[in-house]
């Protein structure tokens, strides 16, 4: 079944109760959603907890999902609640796992310490506003989309991106 143009039916079945039309759902949503987890979490293992309890709750709330842009600010938006949680209730900041860094090529070094320094100077940046940068820059979403996302105006978000990208470039340049 063609995902983009069969996405209501997908989802119509999926509130069925079948299995095979979730599971298409999640492997047409994974990688885009993983990689903000990744960036948002900056731990390969926190991220896959927070898509696989994300992906839970998103079986609840399958009819709220009318297109594909709907399920994707829902999927980001519970799982940025859910990471804010998570790190209120344990009260430690994320670590970057050096071995979830590499390269796909396997072949540059340079680049997986380009990867590695983003990633660390990514979470430096103030988690607030860092999924700002995330949503923006990395993901692709206009303002109006990551402010809903996030849930604020879309002045407050673009003095967050300010903060967020002046702190990345003037620690890009260390």
């Amino acid at each position: 079944m063609d995902w983009q143009n069969n996405f209501k039916d997908i989802i119509k079945q999926a509130q069925k109760g079948n299995e095979e039309a979730f599971s298409q759902i999640i492997q047409n949503t994974q990688k885009k959603f993983f990689g903000f987890c990744m960036y948002l979490c900056g731990d390969m293992h926190l991220a896959q907890d927070v898509c696989q309890d994300v992906y839970i709750k998103a079986i609840e709330h399958l009819k709220d999902f009318e297109n594909e842009t709907k399920l994707y600010n829902w999927l980001f938006k519970t799982a940025k609640n859910h990471y804010i949680d998570f790190t209120r209730n344990h009260q430690n900041k994320p670590y970057i796992d050096l071995e979830d860094i590499s390269d796909d090529e396997g072949n540059a070094s340079e680049t997986c310490e380009g990867k590695l320094e983003l990633i660390e100077i990514l979470q430096k940046i103030d988690p607030k506003y860092r999924i700002a940068l995330i949503l923006v820059d990395s993901e692709g979403y206009t303002y109006r989309e990551a402010s809903e996302i996030i849930g604020l105006t879309e002045d407050a978000l673009r003095s967050r991106l300010h903060k967020a990208r002046k702190f990345f470039i003037e620690n890009i340049k260390k």
